[in-house]
């Protein structure tokens, strides 16, 4: 299986840890030149970002840097898109790997997934499970009732490549949040746990994404954000029956 890493290159305190990666990935490892923030202009980002506002509305301005994220694992899609591949693994630069725990979630993932999956391996153990796809002693593939947030590290088939790229030429909220509407994707979302997987983006100077936010965006965070899961939830239940 082929890992694709999705590197800013000017994060260069995280060079480390793609080498180290280098050298734990089973399979032939690929960098994947992550859109720079910084070069993007108000006029792109507009014209990527414009179109109607999906249900859930998403309450908050995009950041350029979330556009830039976005860009990036579409970047990441595109190749896997492109490739004779079934699929690959789609890790951030600021991944850790407990190789034995991710081992066994990657051979479990290896058996089950193909073309058409898109499996989560999340950092924290967050999601409920809906309905289970395979399990071995604690590892467990399943589909939660609603997807995690974090891009960490994700496999990704070629099929579902295709559909979340079809989906996403324009999108109006990060690619975690776009990835939970799974009706406007067609992309069935799964998680494992165990995942082996865990980020040290606070040992490395925080998130490329992060900003710092004023006292008022703070309180408007608070309030908004549990009215947009509260929506979202709704959505989702809604689109299940």
């Amino acid at each position: 299986m082929k890992f694709l890493v999705i590197h800013l290159a000017r994060a260069e305190p995280r060079n480390p840890i793609v080498e180290q990666l280098r050298e734990l990935v089973p399979g032939e490892m690929g960098v994947v030149d992550a859109i720079d923030a910084h070069e993007l202009s108000q006029s792109e980002i507009a014209l990527i970002t414009s179109g109607p506002n999906r249900f859930p509305p998403y309450p908050f301005r995009l950041r350029a840097s979330e556009v830039a994220c976005f860009l990036s694992h579409r970047k990441a899609w595109r190749m896997i898109a492109e490739s004779e591949e079934l699929g690959a693994m789609v890790l951030e630069d600021d991944v850790v790997l407990d190789m034995p725990a991710f081992a066994k979630a990657l051979s479990l993932v290896k058996q089950h997934a193909g073309e058409d999956s898109f499996v989560r391996f999340p950092y924290k153990n967050r999601e409920k499970p809906r309905m289970r796809l395979a399990q071995e002693g604690e590892t467990c593939i399943f589909e939660p009732n609603i997807c995690g947030l974090g891009t960490q590290a994700q496999y990704v088939g070629r099929n579902a490549a295709i559909r979340l790229l079809a989906a996403t030429e324009r999108f109006d909220r990060p690619v975690d949040t776009t990835r939970q509407q799974t009706w406007i994707t067609g992309q069935v979302n799964h998680t494992i746990w165990p995942s082996g997987v865990s980020e040290v983006s606070g040992d490395i100077g925080g998130s490329t994404i992060g900003q710092r936010k004023s006292l008022t965006d703070k309180l408007y965070r608070e309030i908004a954000r549990p009215a947009y899961r509260l929506a979202l939830w709704a959505a989702i239940q809604s689109k299940a029956r």
